[in-house]
């Protein structure tokens, strides 16, 4: 009688190379190791111009690597270089914190700074900041999980099946011929009917199946290699067929792999970590000197001064566990059309240490966001009438002059930025988007005389209200 035991050197084997995959995905990633030339570089690639504000955060993610590196003590010292970039609407400041989140792929979280209220007022306070952020990091954390997952099953067939050939034949059989025509067999379910006797520890999977009893994937590891050893002598042996055998070795490799690393507290460690926080409109709650001495007001001076301990370090209480945010890395921005930075309090403004300021797009930076950047405006609008069966072009000085009118209309009306460019394609493209579906015409190109045609009527209102007070 072969006993199949569970001691065998394939459980190691499936869970570690199932866990370590799953470990990859959260662990800090050392490999990330790109220069700040290269991070350059890559927000380039969709970001145009605001080489200062490029060149801050690229320093603070390299200075994140480098800091892996140092003596736990010194680890602990180190804290990142916390940014204020004050720039106009539209400027670029959302898109080079999103770009470095995804860089990164760290736990990413936008917030209005306008959205919060101090503690003890109605609203929600800045600690929610980090519930969200740690929110965020544990839904990526399942869905990869359970990706890996997926991609373990196939290796658990393989296992149970390895295991099963050892069953018949016994685990030292060298014979590889005889081993691959027994496994053949077996996969083939030509032998679903044999009874074989299976060794099945409960009490040591009992531990194993409790979620959260393990903190990495070390700790597992060295449990099955104790167990290995013989320590868990309490094993239940069950004379089943090779099909019931297969089926309940399956079932306990992947209870174990779904429930026996604990991915919310790989999570809390990535955000603690890598967590990166970008504060937006931080300026909407700086308050002059003479405002704050008539009134406070719970979204301005006190939301500053909740913001304080969080940006310092503190520990937050969350529903997955205890955050600590000394190494969050928090990105302001603001654009201070109606403020200016030192009327933030200074304490918060002491703790935002890299200032940078993104400056206002003309016409050749807004010329150049419609034509570089890889999936730029016109190519998404392009993609989308391709799908009516429209071939759209534009010339170099329909272009060109999209970017003219989009500074004239930033300097008359509001400025908004790069974001005037979403307006002006839409409206350029009104007619032929909504008639897509009837156009024979197929090949559409779309020059300057069309620009200035299209968007006439936009441009006069724009000159009109400059006018208007």
């Amino acid at each position: 009688m072969k006993i199949l035991n569970l001691q065998s050197k394939f459980l190691t084997q499936v869970l570690y190379k199932s866990f370590s995959n799953v470990s990859s995905q959260f662990a800090i990633k050392k490999s990330s190791s790109m220069t700040p030339k290269e991070v350059v570089e890559y927000l380039s690639q969709h970001i145009i111009g605001q080489e200062q504000a490029k060149r801050a955060v690229a320093i603070a993610y390299r200075n994140r690597w480098r800091r892996q590196f140092l003596e736990e003590d010194l680890k602990k010292e180190v804290c990142p270089k916390n940014i204020l970039m004050v720039g106009p609407t539209g400027s670029g400041k959302t898109e080079i914190a999103r770009r470095l989140a995804q860089l990164s792929d760290a736990p990413f979280i936008k917030v209005e700074a306008t959205k919060y209220t101090e503690v003890g007022y109605h609203g929600k306070d800045v600690e929610q900041i980090i519930q969200d952020l740690v929110r965020t990091a544990v839904r990526n954390a399942k869905a990869n999980h359970k990706k890996n997952i997926e991609n373990a099953k196939q290796i658990i067939e393989q296992i149970v099946l390895d295991q099963i050939v050892d069953a018949f034949l016994g685990p030292n059989f060298s014979n590889e011929e005889v081993r691959n025509k027994k496994r053949e067999d077996i996969s083939n379910n030509l032998m679903d009917d044999r009874r074989i006797t299976v060794e099945l520890p409960h009490d040591y999977w009992e531990r194993v199946n409790t979620k959260g009893s393990f903190q990495n994937i070390d700790e597992f590891l060295d449990y099955i290699k104790n167990f290995k050893q013989g320590l868990n002598p309490k094993n239940d042996q069950q004379r089943l067929t090779v099909k019931g055998a297969r089926s309940q070795l399956y079932q306990i490799y992947e209870e174990a792999l779904e429930k026996s690393v604990n991915y919310e507290k790989i999570a809390i460690r990535q955000v603690e970590e890598e967590g990166i926080v970008f504060i937006d409109e931080i300026d909407k709650i700086a308050t002059s000197g003479e405002i704050q001495q008539n009134q406070k007001s719970p979204s301005a001076d006190g939301v500053q001064r909740d913001l304080l301990p969080l940006i310092e370090g503190t520990v937050v209480s969350t529903k997955w566990g205890d955050v600590k945010t000394d190494h969050i890395l928090f990105i302001t921005a603001g654009a201070f059309s109606m403020s200016k930075p030192s009327d933030l309090i200074p304490e918060l403004l002491g703790r935002l240490p890299i200032r940078v300021e993104l400056q206002q797009l003309k016409k050749n930076e807004l010329y150049s966001i419609l034509k570089f950047p890889k999936y730029n405006m016109i190519f998404q609008q392009q993609q989308l009438l391709k799908q009516e069966g429209l071939n759209i072009q534009f010339t170099d000085e329909a272009v060109k002059k999209i970017a003219i009118l989009a500074e004239q209309a930033n300097t008359s009306l509001e400025d908004i930025g790069a974001r005037r460019l979403h307006e002006l394609i839409e409206r350029c493209l009104e007619n032929i988007s909504f008639d897509a579906p009837y156009l024979e015409q197929k090949d559409i190109v779309i020059d300057q005389q069309f620009v200035d045609k299209t968007l006439q009527k936009y441009m006069e209102k724009a000159d009109y209200r400059k006018f208007l007070i």
